[in-house]
């Protein structure tokens, strides 16, 4: 329960606002949504992108913490992530909802002949499921897509099976989803990064 405890209260960012105020109903209607932050310059997703490269080393996935730190490589992002769980929080009114302080990080790669996982509920690195609320996910492209093949693609399902949706994948943007009712499944077509927080209620057992 750590990364709950250790969870703050999401600050809004004015122009993430204007973004959200874009498609505002998509999340409440499809239980899935994603944001195109197209005023974030190429600078700032390469800086993203060669910083949380430098964290995973060698390895496949890392978590991240304290990002919430002033001077945080990657305290940009996670305001950004924070920002749109706080739009979560005010529209469906979840004053309670927190978000982590930590971000996960995961090279996707089916180059290297990894197998693609079928849509799957996002665990939160195995946060507790009476905890975790809305996932929020950017992935990022780590080469250019050939052009004879279809875009890297993130796959939503219904758990109920009444919807499936798919998204391409793109630098700029940010799924929004919920985190216990949504299936996910990435279906990448080159390298990609993958960048996640959560957002999460605390109950009363936690600590404060």
């Amino acid at each position: 329960l750590a990364a709950v405890d250790a969870s703050v209260r999401p600050r809004p960012i004015a122009a993430v606002r204007e973004v959200w105020d874009s498609r505002p109903d998509q999340l409440r209607e499809d239980a899935t949504s994603y944001f195109d932050l197209k005023q974030l310059p190429p600078e700032f997703i390469s800086s993203v992108s060669k910083h949380a490269l430098g964290m995973l080393g060698a390895a496949k996935s890392v978590t991240v913490k304290d990002c919430n730190q002033e001077g945080h490589p990657l305290g940009m992002m996670w305001a950004i992530l924070g920002a749109l769980c706080a739009e979560v929080s005010r529209a469906f009114a979840i004053t309670e909802l927190r978000v982590v302080t930590e971000l996960a990080l995961s090279r996707i790669d089916p180059a290297i002949g990894e197998k693609v996982a079928g849509a799957v509920v996002d665990n939160g690195g195995l946060l507790p499921d009476n905890r975790r609320e809305v996932s929020l996910r950017t992935l990022i492209p780590l080469e250019s897509e050939s052009s004879n093949v279809a875009p890297s693609q993130l796959l939503f399902k219904a758990k109920d099976g009444e919807k499936e949706m798919s998204f391409e994948v793109r630098p700029d943007r940010i799924f929004v989803f919920w985190s216990r009712s949504t299936l996910y499944q990435c279906l990448p077509s080159c390298a990609l990064l993958s960048i996640s927080a959560w957002g999460v209620v605390q109950q009363k057992v936690d600590k404060r």
